[in-house]
């Protein structure tokens, strides 16, 4: 069983993302389990969504507390406090354009998702860049890979007229996802 965070601010659509890839995952024929956490519920509180999924049925019914899987839905890099919920040989995805200047026991990639929504129209109400469903886009890419019509069709089946704008996004998360490589000057996290 492979376990996911998914972490940002409220307003960002990460509960949203969380419901978006478990649907595309039970289209490509795994077990799922998808589930928010709220702190203090306004837009701006740090928010959480938990997946799982599986070949088998699962069985857990608690969050997440150690992950395979840290996706960074908001544009600001993450805590040390939140990477430490990584496991050892996990995979770190965040919504950054530049390079994230640390390093440690995990993989990282990151996608513009912020600038690809922005591109694509997909804004809040209040005009800000709704990267969540492109950085569903790369997360298809990394864990997935054969699987990106199954997240188009989560949209599509989810979102309605908004579908569109938001699938364009989501190939876009999916074509310029990166992986980093560790360099010399990478601050190291344990």
């Amino acid at each position: 069983m492979k376990e996911m965070l998914l972490v940002g601010r409220g307003g960002e659509g990460v509960v949203l993302a969380s419901q978006l890839l478990a649907d595309a995952f039970a289209r490509a024929g795994f077990w799922v389990q998808s589930f928010p956490e709220f702190k203090p519920e306004r837009r701006g509180a740090p928010i959480s969504a938990f997946l799982r999924w599986d070949e088998s049925p699962i069985r857990r019914r608690y969050k997440v507390h150690d992950c395979d899987v840290l996706v960074v839905v908001t544009p600001a890099a993450p805590s040390p406090e939140v990477v430490e919920t990584l496991r050892p040989g996990g995979l770190l995805v965040l919504n950054r354009e530049t390079r994230y200047p640390s390093s440690g026991p995990f993989r990282v990639a990151r996608v513009p998702a912020s600038r690809i929504a922005r591109g694509d129209g997909v804004l809040s109400a209040e005009g800000r860049p709704m990267g969540n469903v492109a950085v569903l886009g790369a997360c298809v890419r990394l864990l997935l890979p054969e699987g990106l019509a199954f997240l188009e069709e989560a949209v599509s089946s989810r979102l309605g007229a908004a579908a569109e704008a938001n699938i364009h996004a989501a190939r876009g998360g999916y074509a310029r996802c990166t992986r980093q490589r560790t360099m010399a000057g990478d601050t190291p996290l344990e």
